[in-house]
């Protein structure tokens, strides 16, 4: 017999009061509450791209998207150099290797494949029109991919609830995934184009299976229970070095919270862990050996960046490196070691306020004078804390490139000082439970004040000097398609003006040995990033001498790129081999 209608009105009245109802309610309105912080997040403080990599890595996404595989348009005269000292074929290197005729592709050494891959797939599946123009101060493709690294973020944080109820409980879950919702550098990492935020999402993945592995295991679960999420964990750690090479510090990490964890034979599983990630280093490493005879292309060699032999951009710059003579080969180890001594001072200083932007660093660094109940939340806190020493020393190795993969570590530290401060909060025992809701309260509000006032004016501006989009969409569109140019910020050309770029050499005669022999150059533009350098000590008696004349507009004899013009009050020089405004 049906219920009366009165009866099922109250039953619906009922919960969306106290029942179902209400959890559904509540749930919605968190929602929109991400949402809101998003948008508002995207909307005040986007401005574009303000990082070179993350322009590299769109131009990336974009060639491979328009089916020219793995190459970039930024060209560096280092990586010239290396291809045609390591190419099979080398007295054919120079025709192969290098942007010589039309359709010949320069071939990427230095980034990892998932993000560039998964961008060609996002542009593939939105139809991404790279020919439009700027909209106001945005460029459209640019918009795209900090929505989508936006996505990423808020999906993240589904995950980190689902973890910390796994290490903690529901407590401690909401409120710490309330805290990473209202941090600064979440949004600021998404909003910057770089893999990081997608970074982040592997690696909370790694540590949610890894948990969830262990956990199951230690309750003599059946084995598929354990063993599936397990194998996740390895996909997952797999997908994040293949992201961030620097990344790889959380190998250790994950390797001893395996081997402990799941106790009997555990160092069994953790040995399989290692021989899995390996293998599924094979088809990357045999695409780099195909193009490059190395095993990871160029990225090894940023251990040489910021040393005394190259020291700034010298080395990206420099056309002729000679690191087979002996005399080279003697100052690599003490330069790097040098490197090495001055900057872990710094990072072993810094790293800790690099992890995040609020007061849970401290609750997080407490932590490790507390042992935990659970031996799965205690050995993960000292597994985490092995990869972040390791990181140190990686970066200190490889510098602000390695330093970045920092955040990845955020997550684990919110949840960890979370509920460090519960456990001194029921130490405190309030009887009126209306205190602890207010000390939550503001617990969650001294977390989100960076983000809180980031979000205040002022605002910032667009990221001029050095990037002006609007004048190298004007300028590239008077080369043709198979025509280089030649710039000190080829990342923004290449990325805008989809155009090939070579990074400005470093002296006027690797200039003319590249265009000369490898490709002609049919245009040169310099931007603030050399022309507001100090005129004594770098422009004319410095690094960059060589290139004084030409700052001074003096063309020296038999200089190719004869036409041209200033813009922007000489912050902005343009030459060309023809009067190609007039065509």
């Amino acid at each position: 017999m049906a219920r009366p209608f009165e009866s099922r009105i109250q039953d619906l009245v009922y919960n969306v009061e106290v029942g179902v109802g209400l959890r559904i309610i509540k749930v919605f309105l968190y929602i929109v509450g991400i949402c809101i912080v998003m948008v508002g997040f995207m909307a005040t403080q986007f401005k574009g791209f303000a990082s070179a990599e993350a322009m590299e890595y769109g131009q990336l996404g974009r060639n491979i998207a328009n089916g020219k595989g793995f190459s970039t348009h930024v060209i560096r005269p280092s990586t010239m150099w290396f291809l045609i000292e390591h190419a099979d074929n080398p007295d054919d290197n120079l025709k192969h290797h290098t942007p010589h005729v039309k359709g010949v592709q320069h071939p990427d050494l230095y980034h990892a494949p998932i993000y560039p891959l998964l961008l060609a797939g996002f542009f593939n599946a939105t139809q991404t029109n790279f020919d439009q123009k700027l909209t106001g101060t945005h460029y459209g493709p640019e918009q795209y991919i900090v929505i989508a690294n936006s996505i990423i973020a808020a999906i993240t944080g589904f995950f980190i609830f689902l973890l910390a109820r796994r290490l903690f409980d529901q407590r401690v879950a909401i409120i710490g995934t309330t805290i990473y919702y209202l941090s600064e550098i979440v949004w600021q990492d998404a909003i910057t184009g770089l893999p990081i935020t997608v970074a982040i999402f592997w690696g909370v993945l790694v540590f949610y299976f890894a948990t969830l592995a262990v956990t199951n295991r230690q309750e003599g679960h059946h084995p598929v229970r354990w063993i599936v999420p397990w194998l996740f964990c390895t996909i997952f750690m797999i997908l994040l070095f293949h992201t961030r090479y620097a990344s790889a510090v959380i190998l250790p990490g994950i390797l001893v919270y395996i081997g402990v964890g799941f106790r009997r034979r555990g160092w069994i599983w953790s040995l399989l862990t290692l021989v899995i990630f390996l293998g599924a280093m094979v088809p990357w490493i045999n695409h780099n050996r195909a193009i490059s005879n190395s095993y990871f292309g160029m990225a090894p060699y940023n251990i040489l960046k910021g040393t005394a032999m190259f020291p700034g951009d010298q080395f990206d710059r420099t056309f002729d490196i000679d690191l087979a003579s002996e005399e080279k080969g003697e100052k690599i180890y003490p330069n790097v070691r040098e490197k090495f001594m001055n900057n872990f001072p710094s990072y072993f200083k810094t790293s800790p306020r690099g992890l995040g932007d609020s007061i849970l660093i401290c609750l997080f660094i407490t932590t490790f004078f507390y042992r935990f109940t659970r031996p799965h939340v205690h050995l993960m806190r000292w597994c985490l804390a092995l990869s972040w020493f390791i990181l140190i020393f990686v970066a200190s190795l490889y510098g602000e490139i390695a330093a970045r993969i920092t955040s990845i570590f955020w997550p684990i530290a919110i949840l960890y000082g979370t509920a460090f401060f519960f456990l001194m909060l029921d130490r405190l025992a309030f009887r009126v439970q209306i205190l602890n809701m207010g000390v939550t309260v503001l617990f969650v509000l001294l977390n989100a004040f960076p983000l809180i006032f980031t979000l205040f004016p002022p605002q910032p501006g667009i990221h001029y000097p050095p990037y002006a989009p609007q004048f190298i969409f004007h300028l590239t569109d008077m080369l043709k398609e198979n025509e280089v140019m030649c710039s000190d910020m080829p990342w923004a050309t290449s990325w805008y003006g989809n155009k090939r770029s070579i990074l400005v050499p470093q002296t006027l005669n690797d200039f003319y040995d590249i265009n000369d022999y490898t490709h002609r150059v049919s245009a040169l533009f310099l931007t603030p990033l050399t022309r507001n350098k100090r005129y004594v000590s770098e422009l004319k008696s410095g690094p960059d001498r060589s290139w004084f004349f030409i700052h001074e507009g003096r063309l020296p004899e038999g200089w190719p790129l004869r036409y041209g013009f200033p813009l922007l009050n000489n912050e902005l020089l343009f030459l060309t081999d023809s009067e190609r405004w007039e065509k």
